[in-house]
């Protein structure tokens, strides 16, 4: 399980500071968030700030969403989008990004990669240039 940590949530996402939350609050909420995702453990601020959404949720897929639902919630993006891979297939599942939507392809933000089933905080705009067309594109 590979986590960005609280430090690595605030300094990279340097907008968290417009939030209603700000950005020590949002960043550790983020962190409780994917911890939350990853195991179905959650944190103090976590639990305060959402309280009923949390659940004992066995699924990996729905945990992952809800935490996603939270964060898009605390970082008031602008839903939870999904950038498809070549790899993607009925048998072996999605293989893409899944996002926070800023409303910016390079402004720096949450990213889970199901390929490597990896937490990110980066921009998808530069994973997707990078990429060469080898996982994305047409």
């Amino acid at each position: 399980m590979r986590i960005p940590t609280e430090k690595t949530i605030r300094d990279r996402m340097r907008w968290l500071d417009k939030t209603a939350v700000g950005p020590d609050l949002g960043a550790k909420i983020v962190r409780q968030a994917m911890q939350y995702a990853e195991c179905g453990d959650f944190g103090p601020e976590l639990q305060l700030y959402a309280g009923d959404r949390l659940s004992t949720e066995r699924s990996y897929e729905r945990r992952r969403a809800t935490a996603f639902e939270i964060m898009d919630h605390v970082c008031e993006t602008y839903g939870v989008e999904y950038i498809p891979s070549r790899q993607d297939n009925w048998t072996d599942g999605a293989a893409g990004l899944e996002y926070l939507n800023t409303g910016e392809t390079y402004e720096v933000t949450v990213i889970y990669d199901l390929r490597s089933s990896a937490w990110r905080i980066d921009n998808w705009g530069d994973i997707v240039e990078r990429d060469n067309g080898r996982r994305f594109g047409d």
